[in-house]
Formats: structure tokens, sequence, C-alpha cells
């Protein structure tokens, strides 16, 4: 029997699926077959436990493990049990260390804040941008690789077109964002940038041409998911990337108990504002 992953991985959305996939893969590599599904629940969750793989990655794992036995008609109450059980003790347990850990190690928002103008003033404006964008707006990855253009067909099209970009005119920049991970809940968003030295950055990397790609050369060529996180990544404080930018803003804001920028950051990030808490608040 095989474990059928198109079927059991039916309706994940592309992203996800890549990430299930990759972890399946990693999965038969440990369990040294071709198949899951003729290995028992029990021995499977040792294996996993026997790893020092993180417990929100043996969920993942467990996840995955469900849905193709389920496929498959084989029982998974036990793997339910443990998931919901033991390993949810674990997730909370090591989250709160984490947590503990990034309070002492992050850097703060005016280490970052620093950094963003030292960048510049060291006319490295496309790492400026970046960083603007990632600390203004709490912005993904996906979010950042856009096209800046001056044509106003662009914006006309707005509501067809699955991209993001930044609309340039002599007084504002609008930052659209027509594709990101949670489009379909949220919606598209839509803002206007005033600030002087992020269009006067934006100006320079255009260079008096039309348009031009922000992550990378301005031929307008595209690249992969991972391609552009290790180009936002390589850009931020450190490379501590952006996940760590955005809990650092919370943080920063939650500290000042400004729950008005705290709730414009979940708003932008497209995120709702108790996952925001849970899972970035790392102030505990």
């Amino acid at each position: 029997m095989n474990d059928n992953i198109n079927k059991s991985f039916e309706g994940v959305l592309p992203n996800t699926l890549n990430n299930y996939t990759s972890y399946y893969n990693r999965l038969l590599s440990m369990l040294g077959t071709d198949t899951v599904i003729e290995h028992s629940n029990k021995k499977i969750i040792e294996l996993l436990n026997s790893t020092d793989i993180s417990p929100n990655s043996i969920k993942t794992f467990i996840t995955i493990i469900i849905r193709i036995k389920r496929t498959a008609g084989v029982s998974v109450d036990d793997l339910i049990s443990y998931r919901n059980g033991k390993l949810s003790k674990q997730i909370e347990k090591y989250d709160s260390d984490k947590k503990v850990e990034l309070n002492e190690t992050l850097p703060s928002y005016d280490d970052i804040k620093k950094y963003m103008n030292n960048l510049l003033n060291e006319d490295l404006h496309r790492e400026y941008i970046i960083n603007y964008l990632l600390i203004n707006y709490g912005v993904r990855n996906a979010d950042i690789n856009l096209l800046i253009t001056t044509d106003k067909s662009v914006t006309l099209k707005r509501n067809t077109l699955k991209m993001n970009y930044l609309y340039v005119t002599p007084r504002y920049i609008i930052y659209q964002r027509n594709d990101y991970k949670t489009v379909a809940v949220y919606g598209k968003k839509s803002y206007k940038i005033v600030n002087l030295s992020f269009r006067n950055a934006v100006s320079i990397l255009l260079a008096n041409r039309k348009e031009c790609r922000l992550l990378f050369d301005c031929d307008g060529d595209t690249y992969n998911d991972k391609q552009v996180g290790n180009r936002v990544l390589n850009a931020t404080y450190n490379n501590i990337g952006e996940t760590s930018y955005f809990k650092i803003l919370i943080k920063h804001y939650n500290n000042f108990s400004n729950i008005e920028m705290v709730r414009f950051l979940s708003q932008s990030r497209g995120t709702d504002l108790n996952t925001v808490f849970k899972y970035y608040n790392i102030n505990g």
C-alpha cells in the first residue's frame, strides 16, 4: 500500500504543500522506507521523540502522518491523542522557554531602527527599503517581493493583478499588496507612504527607469520563495529575519501599551490579533 500523498494533501495551499512534501520526504528518510503506512503509530512516535527535533516540527510530522493514514483508512486515534495531549504540553513548554530566550537575546526596536537609518547613510537603498517596509508594516518576506513602477496603468489593474508593487508618484508612493499569505481572508491592502527618506531611496533605486524589481536586479526576473527569503534575511540586522523583526515590533509597542499600533501591525500583516499575541508576543 502506498501513501497516496497527492490525495492526502488535496486542497492544501501551494506553500504549505511544499512544506508538507519536504517534511514527508524527511520522514521517509528517517524511517528508511518509501511509505509511512506500513509503520505503526507507536513506532513513529517513538522515533520522533528519540530525535532532537523541536515539538513544533514533530507536530507537523504527526499532522502529515494523520492525513496520509486517514486517507488510507488506517486508524489515527492514538496519533490524535498524542498530538492533543502530551505533544501539546511539550509545545507549550518549548514555546514558553523560547520566549524567555528571545526576550534576552533579540535586539531592541532602537537597534533595528538605527540599523535601518545607517543603511540610508551608507547608500544601501535597496536594503533600506526592505527594512523600512518590515519595520513599519510588519510584513512577511513574500510581501516585499515587489515591483517598483511609475506606470499608472498598473494601478488601474490592481484589482486583477496578482502581484505586489510600489507605485511611485512625485508626492507619495502607494504600497499595494495583492499577493500575500492571508489575502483570501483579509483582502488586498494598500498604503500611502509620504516619508521623504523612503521616497528618495525608492527614486534613487529606480534611477530614471520606468520600473524595477526591489529584491534583486531590475530586469524583471522572478525568484522562488527560498531566494526571496534569503534576500530579505541578508538585508536584516544581524541576519535575524522578518519573523524576529515582527516579534521585536510587538514587544516594543506592547511594552509601551500601544495597543493601537499592535492592532495596526496585526491588520497590516494580515494576522489575527489573538494569533499575534499567542505566537509573536515574547513578553509572555
